[in-house]
């Protein structure tokens, strides 16, 4: 509704566009009338996890992206570096995990929210990589390609046959595209392995099966 409320309100949109806010809103209106002010039953540990990684998932994508971009260029105004791997913000959670005394936070309830979680971390990287590969079009007959980006091409192609027959004709000389897309399918494959409850595997020898 908020955010209805801010279009309504901006001055660029047309009288089109108000009759199907204002058609919307009262859609969203009538459903709050008819929509219980309490649960008849207690959410499930399991249920309060899939809430917070709601409201998570959007400080991920929508504000902290903004805030760090904000914290850098300040920093930068007081000749400040933080180095490549620095995480001025950090996230947690005890939900699904606490052991104030609920019964039904059990060891196992953990161990499910934790996988659940993980899954869906995984989920939102994937995402986010997928959106870098539509983005990089960098062309190597302009930019060129360096030699460890090369090299790790290579090694790729190697260890992921299937992807490089199935893009290199579309992205052969879109490197980055080309890298990314190893990344994602690498992502996938893990998510795939967990799922299944398989272990990970060890050695670059098989740094292509997940």
């Amino acid at each position: 509704l908020a955010h209805l409320l801010d279009e309504r309100h901006d001055p660029r949109r047309s009288e089109v566009d108000r009759r199907r806010i204002d058609r919307r809103t009262a859609e969203l209106v009538d459903l709050l009338w008819v929509t219980d002010e309490l649960r008849l039953a207690a959410p499930a540990p399991t249920d309060e996890a899939q809430t917070t990684l709601y409201y998570v998932e959007a400080l991920l994508w929508d504000v902290l992206p903004e805030l760090l971009g904000d914290l850098d260029r300040e920093l930068a105004r007081l000749d400040v570096s933080l180095p490549v791997d620095a995480r001025p913000v950090r996230i947690g959670s005890w939900v699904g995990g606490d052991r104030d005394g609920n019964p039904n936070v059990t060891a196992e309830v953990t161990v499910e929210v934790l996988a659940w979680m993980h899954d869906r971390g995984l989920l939102l990287i994937e995402r986010a990589l997928t959106a870098l590969v539509t983005e990089l079009s960098v062309s190597s007959r302009i930019v060129g390609v360096d030699d460890e980006l090369a090299a790790a091409l290579e090694r790729d192609r190697v260890l992921l046959p299937e992807v490089h027959e199935r893009l290199w004709h579309l992205n052969r000389e879109e490197p980055y595209r080309l890298a990314l897309s190893y990344c994602v399918e690498r992502v996938r494959r893990t998510r795939v392995r967990l799922a299944e409850g398989r272990p990970h595997r060890h050695g670059p020898h098989e740094a292509g099966l997940d």
